[in-house]
């Protein structure tokens, strides 16, 4: 909005600098938005390499290295893979040893393939060691255990919410300080419609165009990413406190303590911010009906939806 153009003469310069701030502070919402939803990819990246998500435990390197112990067996004469003896499960884990054996070409009687897989077991582990357990935070150089990953990520969900919360509450804010300025200066209609077409995930109504309520409620569950990856974590640490205890039981009672809290404060935060979301919606709803007062009686009347006020001023946007 830099440049004079036939909608912007239209505009009081007040009610342009109004503009101005409410889309800056739009910006920095989504800008704030997209930072959450990478750290929490990244996460959840390490949540999922790490098995957390699954009740057994191990991602697909623990997997891998687990079907490579499994096929050693095989290299033992006296070993029966179809035994009575075994459980139903281990005869069904054997089943697909055997089937990777034949896929990788490996001959159980053939010394050399078995040192083959005894370096590919080796490989895994020392990957798992120092690439999986010890994560590196790019750029920083920083590397902690995986086991401090529950509050490292809750600060970062915290910091990153409340960062949100307090956009969120300011765009609020100036929607409804520009709104109100537009509306004493008569110019609510222009101002609406120039604020919309900065709108990426926010939905506002449209004059000629049912206002999608699906569509406006869909963006409010990125807000629910963090606290859902979050409690995916928690329980991972909650699940593995007696393996906690043996290493530490000093660091696992500080981190029990600390994911309860963290986890408290991501709820709160994210309970800001799909109010504060929803809150916008009916600014947005409240402006609406100030600028297209008749919208509702020209839809119901003519049968059909009733053209734009951009279409209807050939491009550009009726004041």
């Amino acid at each position: 909005m830099n440049e004079k153009t036939d909608v912007t003469k239209t505009v009081d310069a007040v009610v342009l600098e109004y503009l101005k701030a409410t889309t800056s502070s739009s910006d920095r919402s989504r800008a704030v938005l997209v930072a959450m939803i990478t750290a929490s990819v990244l996460v959840f990246t390490v949540i999922w390499n790490t098995g957390g998500w699954g009740k057994s435990g191990g991602g697909w390197l623990d997997a891998r290295i687990r079907l490579r112990e499994g096929a050693l067996d095989f290299f033992d004469p006296r070993f029966d893979p179809k035994s009575p003896a075994l459980a139903a499960a281990d005869r069904e884990f054997y089943g697909r040893v055997e089937e990777f054996l034949g896929l990788a070409g490996f001959d159980r009687r053939n010394a050399d393939d078995k040192g083959i897989i005894l370096k590919e077991i080796e490989d895994l582990k020392k990957i798992r060691t120092e690439q999986i357990r010890m994560i590196r935070v790019p750029f920083f150089g920083v590397i902690f255990d995986m086991n401090d990953l529950g509050l490292f990520a809750g600060i970062t969900f915290t910091v990153v919410l409340l960062w949100l919360t307090f956009s969120l509450a300011r765009e609020r804010r100036n929607l409804k300080l520009t709104f109100k300025e537009a509306a004493e200066r008569g110019q609510t209609r222009v101002c609406y419609d120039l604020l919309m077409m900065h709108q990426v995930l926010t939905v506002p109504p449209m004059r000629g165009q049912p206002f999608g309520r699906v569509w406006n409620a869909v963006p409010k569950l990125l807000y629910l990413i963090p606290a859902a990856i979050y409690f995916l974590q928690f329980k991972t640490d909650m699940d593995s406190r007696p393996i906690g205890n043996i290493l530490s039981p000093t660091n696992t009672s500080l981190l029990t303590n600390a994911g309860i809290t963290l986890l408290g404060l991501i709820l709160m935060f994210t309970a800001l911010c799909v109010a504060l979301s929803f809150g916008a919606d009916k600014v947005w709803a409240a402006a609406f009906k100030e600028a297209y007062p008749d919208e509702r009686r020209e839809a119901k009347g003519s049968g059909r939806d009733e053209p734009s006020a951009v279409v209807q001023a050939g491009g550009a946007v009726a004041p």
